[in-house]
């Protein structure tokens, strides 16, 4: 959320007019003097807890993950080469007439194995 220039211009009229021109120049430097005053302690906090450090580690963090990240080739990896199609069957009779006799030769074999053992 950004404040525009026609923002700032409202919020002054309005407090020239609630204020009078005789205590707006003394509210802007109270303004201002609070301001400085909190930047101020917000800069010793963030020195005195070492955030400016720990935010130049995960600077440095977050750069190594990009340069990694720049290196692999996620979708590549992901995708792989694109499959190769079976080969068609040419007589769809006999194919099924081979598995069928597979089967019948298998049924003796035991139930482990779900005809898998060649027998």
């Amino acid at each position: 959320m950004s404040v525009g220039p026609l923002e700032i211009v409202i919020v002054l009229v309005l407090a020239l007019l609630v204020f009078g021109p005789k205590q707006l120049p003394q509210m802007g430097r109270t303004l201002g003097k609070g301001v400085r005053e909190f930047r101020r302690a917000a800069d010793t906090a963030r020195t005195e807890l070492g955030l400016d450090d720990i935010s130049a580690e995960l600077g440095k963090v977050k750069s190594g993950f990009n340069d990694l990240k720049a290196d692999i080739d996620v979708k590549g990896a992901i995708v792989g080469p694109p499959p190769t199609p079976a080969e068609p069957v040419a007589d769809l009779a006999a194919a099924a007439s081979a598995w069928s006799s597979r089967r019948s030769s298998t049924a003796s074999c035991s139930t482990r194995c779900f005809g898998r053992c060649n027998r």
